[in-house]
């Protein structure tokens, strides 16, 4: 069991990244961006994750046959074609706008406007990776294929065409990629479960998946000016990264007796 301090709770890993955006209900939320490093440590993790995927088949259906031949080439053209246009959307679907290598390193995608992120959105910035990434890689590393007799100043364009849109999050300030531009989407870090520090006192992780936070109110009546506190408390569930479910309880011996655990 892990003890988390209000600090820990409420901490923020980079001021110039955090935004705030008004939900189409009209409840602001705050959200930290995803620094570039973050995206680009995703996308190697996932791409990585595909390589192992494709080999892995390959390997597998070269020992069950025997062998190579043209039939098992076309085979692993058309999962690698599969895996690079809709590994990403699939999963970001799947997992609320997360991928293997997103979640492993703590990011995720939502919409833009603080609504549900839609699989129109998660469709949309992943068919723009075509452009924006694969296809000047295409030239550049297999230009004889694509282009036999290429001059050099087409190389010329495709890598400065690679650069622009691959290294596009470095040069604005929301991180964007051209794909978030049209989707109207932004990376941001896993949202922290964050309650008011005035009213929380203790938290503590119970396990993967719940955190107990141990708080209450403290005041002074207007007319007597008698101090009065009263404890309370919240067990907190997540799932993937969210909070699904937080219930809340009138005292802290209740609130802890319902995780096992005692004062």
């Amino acid at each position: 069991m892990k003890r988390l301090t209000v600090a820990e709770l409420t901490k923020v890993e980079d001021p110039k990244l955090v935004r705030e955006i008004v939900t189409p209900e009209g409840i602001p939320v705050r959200f930290t961006l995803a620094r570039a490093g973050d995206r680009a440590g995703a996308f190697v993790l996932d791409m990585v994750l595909q390589v192992v995927v494709v080999v892995a088949i390959l390997w597998a259906l070269s020992a069950a046959v025997g062998g190579a031949g043209s039939w098992l080439t076309a085979v692993v053209v058309i999962i690698a074609f599969l895996l690079l246009n809709f590994y990403f959307a699939f999963f970001e679907i799947r997992w609320q706008g997360a991928t293997p290598g997103k979640r492993r390193v703590g990011i995720r995608v939502i919409d833009a406007r603080g609504g549900q992120l839609e699989t129109s959105a998660v469709l949309a910035r992943n068919l723009i990776r075509e452009l924006e990434v694969w296809t000047p890689l295409r030239f550049l590393l297999a230009s004889e294929v694509v282009w036999p007799e290429a001059p050099g100043w087409a190389r010329v364009i495709a890598g400065a065409w690679a650069f622009v849109f691959m290294f596009m999050p470095v040069f604005n300030k929301d991180r964007l990629r051209v794909g978030d531009m049209i989707a109207g989407t932004r990376v941001v870090l896993h949202p922290r479960a964050v309650l008011v520090p005035d009213l929380v006192d203790e938290a503590r992780a119970v396990g993967e998946d719940r955190v107990v936070v141990l708080g209450g109110i403290k005041g002074r009546a207007r007319e007597s000016g008698v101090d009065m506190s009263e404890r309370m408390g919240w067990v907190c569930e997540f799932r993937d990264g969210l909070l699904r479910r937080m219930m809340f309880y009138g005292s802290w011996s209740e609130t802890l007796d319902a995780v096992g655990l005692s004062e």
